[in-house]
């Protein structure tokens, strides 16, 4: 969007670009420190994109009355399109948690920035869809009824307006209503999808993506339902709707999940250089 300033890191090298975006509501740093980060020899000669997305990290807030996922993803798109010169698509998108729903619907949106997606330790049902919903965005609704000033004393917008002083500013200067819709509008979107394979990624937008994208399925917290959120049924159903092209890995092992990753990428990469 106009005026937005998303911070990024880009590491240009040979091979197939590679998109990593972390769980929650991480910046780029937990995309260095997540399994399989920046650094990881599983990367070697790609070229890296680490970002903080839209209202993450240090980047920019700017909340505009829709879902917050959508928002970010429409704004990763046009950084996406600003680097092409030096980073062309396609890329191999890798998203961990609500970067993978991030990155699916992105994908989803736009099939020409991506040549496969990683999606891992997605969440999916009515416990997640209230819990994160709760934790991202209801709560500080909440917050924001006492007045502007009240959130940003808050804990996670104390830690952005401190990386970031134009977050302040932004906030400041919003409305408290228009920051309540928006913080509605990104918790119905979870609401209404608690019955897909995966919160915001409906299973028509999976098969479409399976139709056309290599897609590979992890869950590396291994089989059963975890913290109720990120669970090994979830993975499952996301992959049974992508179709039977995709690739799928429930394993709490690094020694199975992640050469598998590794070779999913390795394999797409492959692919893009002989077309």
């Amino acid at each position: 969007a106009a005026g937005l300033r998303l911070v990024y890191q880009l590491s240009l090298r040979a091979r197939t670009p590679i998109l990593l975006l972390g769980g929650g509501q991480s910046g780029r740093a937990l995309a260095c420190t997540t399994p399989c980060g920046a650094e990881h020899a599983a990367w070697a000669g790609h070229t890296v994109l680490l970002v903080d997305r839209t209202n993450c990290g240090s980047s920019d807030v700017a909340y505009r009355g829709g879902a917050e996922v959508d928002e970010q993803a429409a704004d990763l798109a046009e950084l996406l399109d600003a680097i092409a010169a030096a980073a062309p698509p396609p890329w191999v998108f890798v998203g961990h948690s609500s970067g993978g729903r991030l990155l699916g619907r992105l994908a989803a949106r736009r099939p020409d920035l991506a040549c496969g997606l990683a999606l891992m330790i997605l969440t999916g049902g009515p416990a997640a869809a209230d819990g994160i919903g709760r934790q991202y965005y209801t709560r500080h609704a909440g917050v924001a009824r006492g007045g502007m000033d009240a959130l940003l004393a808050q804990g996670f917008y104390a830690e952005r307006s401190a990386a970031n002083e134009r977050v302040a500013e932004t906030l400041r200067a919003m409305p408290p209503p228009a920051f309540l819709a928006a913080m509605e509008a990104s918790a119905r979107l979870l609401s209404d999808s608690r019955a897909e394979p995966a919160l915001g990624l409906p299973a028509a937008d999976l098969r479409r993506l399976g139709n056309t994208l290599p897609i590979f399925v992890c869950n590396y917290y291994g089989d059963g339902e975890h913290d109720g959120m990120h669970t090994a049924s979830t993975s499952r159903a996301v992959a049974a709707a992508a179709g039977a092209s995709c690739e799928l890995v429930i394993s709490k092992d690094v020694q199975v999940w992640l050469p598998a990753l590794a070779a999913f990428v390795g394999r797409v990469s492959a692919e893009v250089l002989a077309a």
